[in-house]
């Protein structure tokens, strides 16, 4: 993910623009990982528009996390999360509040 880039809060759904900065991915690759992954399903506009509620973006934080951070295969990830899905979250969680805790010391760090 893009260290600076950030989801506007208070929203219910995003489009696949703001997703794809999130993430740093294409939109084609959202699609993709859409039509590969199950876990994956944006709710659509009548004009086809993919609207990506916060389920859906914790499911693309562990795709992605799989395919880009661990390296994986989308066939390997597939695997992976059809095996240990519920551990993965875990883990996936500890590591984000660990990346938040990092950041406030650092600001903390810079303000002294």
């Amino acid at each position: 993910m893009k260290e600076n880039s950030k989801l506007p809060e208070g929203k219910f759904y995003y489009s696949i623009s703001e997703v794809s900065d999130y993430f740093g991915v294409t939109h084609a690759t959202l699609r993709h990982w859409e039509a590969s992954f199950d876990i994956i399903s944006p709710r659509k506009t009548s004009r086809g528009d993919r609207l990506y509620s916060a389920n859906d973006i914790e499911d693309i934080r562990l795709i992605h996390h799989l395919l880009k951070e661990q390296k994986y295969t989308i066939k390997g990830a597939q695997e992976y999360l059809k095996t240990s899905r519920r551990s993965l979250t875990n883990r996936l969680s500890a590591l984000n509040t660990l990346r938040a805790v990092r950041n406030e010391l650092e600001k903390l760090k810079k303000s002294l």
